[in-house]
């Protein structure tokens, strides 16, 4: 049973985060997903001391890296705002500054 978030971007997250993760394995038990990373594209700030998943577009490097370019969204009201997103990358809670350049897990969606 998962009991997700009632704000539509939160509900998002938190399917391709952990939902959909788990129903894979359910249907290959012995699979194991790779968790892709992306490269930070600009550098990005985020004040409150907790995980962030930073909405981005992806872009792929001349030198064959995923660039997640971040995203501005409303909040997490916003399920519209995800049309220019094709996934997130997941922040930790600390450092609040993160460079250009510094790879993140990506939780990818398109």
């Amino acid at each position: 049973m998962f009991a997700l978030p009632g704000n539509p971007v939160s509900t998002f997250v938190n399917f391709y985060q952990y939902v959909r993760p788990w129903l894979q394995r359910c249907q290959q038990p012995h699979y194991k997903q790779p968790r892709p990373t992306a490269l930070l594209a600009t550098d990005f700030s985020f004040t409150p001391r907790i995980a962030y998943f930073l909405p981005v577009r992806l872009e792929l490097s001349p030198y064959g890296h995923l660039l997640g370019h971040p995203q501005k969204i409303g909040g997490s009201g916003d399920l519209a705002s995800l049309l220019h997103c094709d996934g997130f990358l997941r922040l930790p809670a600390e450092p609040t500054e993160f460079k250009a350049g510094d790879a993140f897990p990506l939780v990818r969606f398109r």
